[in-house]
């Protein structure tokens, strides 16, 4: 018996060794709202395969069967982070029931990625209407390009613009033909403030969250007035990101 303890000791304990892992985050994470991430897998062994291996981050586990020798994976696990704001993964435990189920053995992978936690969105509740949005007509964010609404410039036709959009007066006296560049009707740009919603401190950023999310939806130039910090109004996504952070970041402590 002891013999046999043994031999499944060595090959549990050599099971773990040489095992590499890190993680790739989605973009947007958003507190209490699960998400799907990448573990990125590789059995460094160049003799050995390595099996039932099971990959734990806080609350949240992944299972993979098998892993060849000299492999690698991306293993989809689902994770959730219950507080906004920046936050750090320094360690992913690994464990194995391999070769019998008698023993769980574990290891340690350690990694360093840091990312930030949104507030969780939440909508006004329907007792509330959303404040008087401030608009600003100035800038290039002022309107989204489309094909109706009033004409804001004139452009060299690509093939690519309805006929109906070509100036025909002043085509007609040029060689090319030239096309009007229309604004497209998703409203004014729009400012945000969670001071000025209703609900207590973390609720009114959820609220500023949602609405964020909700007007860039809508392909409207969206900024935020958070604290001292002012973002003018933009429709970069990677500018909504940064508008998130700030709402994430603010006031944590």
């Amino acid at each position: 018996m002891l013999g046999f303890m043994g031999i499944s000791g060595f090959f549990g304990l050599g099971n773990l060794q040489k095992i590499e892992a890190d993680i790739i985050l989605p973009e947007e994470i958003y507190a209490g709202v699960p998400c799907t991430a990448q573990l990125l897998v590789k059995n460094a062994s160049s003799v050995t395969p390595r099996f039932i291996l099971r990959f734990i981050i806080g609350n949240c586990s992944a299972l993979l069967p098998y892993l060849p020798k000299r492999d690698s994976v991306r293993l989809p696990i689902t994770l959730s982070f219950q507080k906004r704001g920046a936050t750090v993964i320094k360690k992913i435990a690994v464990t194995s029931q391999f070769p019998v189920n008698f023993f769980v053995r574990s290891a340690t992978v350690h990694t360093d990625v840091a990312f930030t936690v949104f507030p969780r969105p939440e909508p006004l509740p329907a007792r509330f209407s959303p404040p008087a949005v401030t608009a600003d007509n100035t800038g290039p964010n002022r309107m989204k390009r489309g094909s109706s609404g009033d004409m804001e410039s004139v452009g060299l036709y690509s093939g690519r613009e309805p006929l109906k959009q070509l100036h025909w007066k002043l085509s007609a006296r040029h060689d090319e033909l030239f096309v009007k560049e229309l604004q497209a009707e998703t409203g004014l740009p729009v400012m945000v403030n969670p001071d000025e919603l209703p609900g207590n401190f973390e609720e009114r950023l959820r609220y500023a969250c949602h609405q964020i999310n909700v007007y860039a939806a809508e392909g409207r130039a969206v900024g935020l007035t958070v604290g001292k910090e002012i973002f003018a109004p933009s429709a970069n996504r990677a500018d909504r990101l940064l508008m998130l952070a700030a709402l994430a970041c603010y006031d944590q402590n």
